[in-house]
């Protein structure tokens, strides 16, 4: 079972997070029908991923939907440190190569640039596996 880690100074993993490195893609049916009606592809987006326990679902941020010039799925409620906002979602390919985890799942669309990541992993991703969080150490590891 591959395993992820990452350690850094214990005040800069305070305020950065655990961070990992993913990527986005069409989801295989979209990929599909472009190829058929002879449209190219956009590349795979790479980013920086961040791991939120308190996030129920997983986001990208607008640019990467801009990117990938992926398609509204639906719209539907969340609820944001800012507040509760109706946010588009998309269906994406995830793949977090370090750990083999490749996925199409259905993602929020959320605005947030300028942080350093451009994804946000929530439970429907992190409970596939298992995180270990050292805080104090400024470590963690993420395993499936």
């Amino acid at each position: 079972m591959p395993i992820f880690a990452s350690s850094m100074a214990a005040a800069e993993f305070r305020r950065e997070g655990a961070i990992l490195p993913v990527r986005v893609a069409l989801p295989q049916d979209m990929a599909e029908r472009r190829r058929r009606e002879n449209h190219p592809l956009p590349l795979v987006q790479k980013a920086d991923a961040i791991m939120d326990t308190g996030a129920v679902q997983s986001g990208i941020d607008m640019g990467v939907a801009r990117a990938l010039n992926l398609e509204v799925r639906n719209w539907a409620m969340i609820r944001t440190p800012s507040g509760v906002k109706m946010q588009p979602r998309y269906s994406v390919s995830l793949r977090i190569p370090e750990v083999g985890l490749l996925r199409e799942i259905t993602v929020f669309g959320l605005q947030l640039a300028p942080r350093p990541y451009r994804v946000l992993l929530g439970r429907d991703i992190l409970s596939l596996g298992t995180l270990v969080y050292s805080g104090w150490k400024g470590s963690f590891e993420f395993c499936v």
